[in-house]
């Protein structure tokens, strides 16, 4: 294309220049003639020849022949430069066209086999999309299947963990009733709280009275042994029915390993403070007064498991009479759950 603009340039070059001779030209042959530039009358020719021309049937008709006049050709002007440079030019416009053609065609052929590559790829490229969006719901399927399974499978385990929870539920009861069986218990049974009565051999109760005390007998149920870790147990008087222990408690005096023949003594302790005023007993008879005992045994049985008994109560009086005469009165749980329990 650079080529092209100089050839084209110098085309319309030579045009023009060609165009400007015939306008000098007709300026020349519209100028008037000078006296030097007018012709000259050709001298005589001498020696003119007859000559009998015989163009007519069975006439004769004489002419005198002129003698041959040799004139002098103008000078060829630019116009036939002009034309071989425009064909000189023309051939080069040509032939560059017939390049840039041929190389266009070229391009034209590349661009037509880069474009069926194209395509193929693109059709190649169509088939392996189909191809992988084929495999791609065939694993979609597959894994749909896959989940399917697991939940078939999930739902089996599922029966058969609860299937073996309600199997080691059964075996853990039947434990726990060979283990309720064999095992030792000990339990806390309180005697009745006898006070000082007036008797007719005692008709009036000396006051203070000392070393009041109260009794407990434990018992023991199961077929195996006890192993005893400790014990404590203690009584007192409180002004509240509400339960107010103290911090430390006197322990009891048990042997260190029970067995089912093995006989345990009562157990007393005194109750707090150690002399009771006739205040404080005529408090226990109006119910301003209450007596309170509390205690525990902590011991293993014979599986290692670690056992407890404990018990909180209180000396309850009622308004109801006995039959004997004395107001109706008994031994009452105060407390939380976990101050009265036998594990």
């Amino acid at each position: 294309m650079q080529l092209l603009k100089p050839i084209l340039l110098s085309v319309f070059l030579v045009l023009s220049l060609i165009q400007a001779k015939p306008e000098q030209q007709k300026k020349a042959k519209a100028a008037p003639t000078t006296a030097s530039q007018v012709p000259q009358t050709p001298a005589a020719v001498p020696n003119p020849q007859h000559v009998v021309v015989e163009s007519i049937p069975n006439q004769h008709i004489a002419v005198d022949t002129l003698p041959t006049v040799h004139e002098e050709k103008p000078a060829k002007d630019g116009w036939d430069i002009a034309l071989v440079i425009v064909g000189i030019l023309t051939f080069f416009v040509v032939g560059y066209q017939a390049i840039e053609t041929k190389a266009a065609a070229e391009a034209t052929r590349v661009s037509a086999e880069a474009t069926e590559k194209a395509t193929k790829a693109t059709e190649r490229a169509a088939e392996a999309t189909e191809k992988a969006t084929a495999a791609t719901q065939r694993a979609a399927q597959a894994s749909e299947d896959s989940v399917k399974e697991v939940k078939a499978q999930a739902l089996i385990m599922e029966r058969q963990t609860t299937a073996l929870e309600a199997s080691v539920a059964i075996a853990k009861q039947n434990v726990d009733l060979v283990v309720s069986r064999e095992r030792a218990k000990l339990r806390v049974n309180l005697d009745d709280f006898a006070p000082p009565q007036a008797t007719p051999l005692m008709p009036k109760v000396s006051f203070p009275i000392k070393f009041l005390s109260v009794t407990l007998r434990i018992r023991f149920y199961g077929l195996s042994n006890a192993e005893i870790q400790s014990s404590g147990f203690e009584s007192y008087l409180s002004d509240s029915v509400v339960p107010t222990p103290r911090t430390y408690m006197l322990p009891m005096q048990l042997p260190d390993v029970v067995t089912p023949l093995t006989p345990i003594s009562p157990q007393s302790t005194y109750v707090s403070p150690y002399e009771i005023s006739e205040a404080d007993f005529k408090g226990l008879e109006e119910l301003t007064g209450f007596l309170h005992v509390r205690g525990f045994i902590k011991y293993k049985d014979v599986f290692g498991i670690a056992r407890e008994t404990t018990f909180q109560q209180y000396w309850r009086i009622t308004n109801s009479l006995t039959m004997i005469g004395p107001r109706l009165a008994y031994w009452s749980k105060t407390g939380s759950d976990e101050d009265n329990r036998e594990t």
